[in-house]
């Protein structure tokens, strides 16, 4: 077993206090090499229990819980806005079977038929 206290800005909460505390083998941790800027957001009661609930069912802080979802929404926005080259250089060589615009033509006489 992996024994840890996280540390909650930049102290040790109590025990009695909350924080992760004790067994953290299942745990998903964060790298420390990479700084972080602290950010204040409100959410409506519903979402904060919401996340929270997460973050118990997940064994992470909100605050990583939060991250990876934006990570996610980055990374979908950015597959979302490659630009028209990036994605010819993506899938050029993808067709396999022969010369596309024979096969294409070979469809479209079976469609006059």
């Amino acid at each position: 077993m992996i024994e840890a206290v996280a540390i909650v800005d930049g102290r040790f909460p109590d025990r009695g206090k909350p924080g992760l505390h004790g067994d953290i083998t299942g745990a998903k941790l964060i790298s420390l090499e990479q700084k972080m800027i602290r950010t204040v957001i409100s959410l409506d009661e519903e979402s904060k229990r919401w996340l929270d609930q997460q973050a118990r069912e997940e064994n992470v802080s909100t605050a990583e819980l939060i991250r990876t979802a934006v990570r996610k929404y980055r990374d979908d926005k950015k597959r979302e806005a490659l630009p028209l080259n990036d994605l010819l250089k993506q899938t050029s060589g993808i067709w396999k079977a022969g010369d596309g615009l024979t096969y294409q033509r070979r469809l479209r006489k079976e469609w006059q038929r």
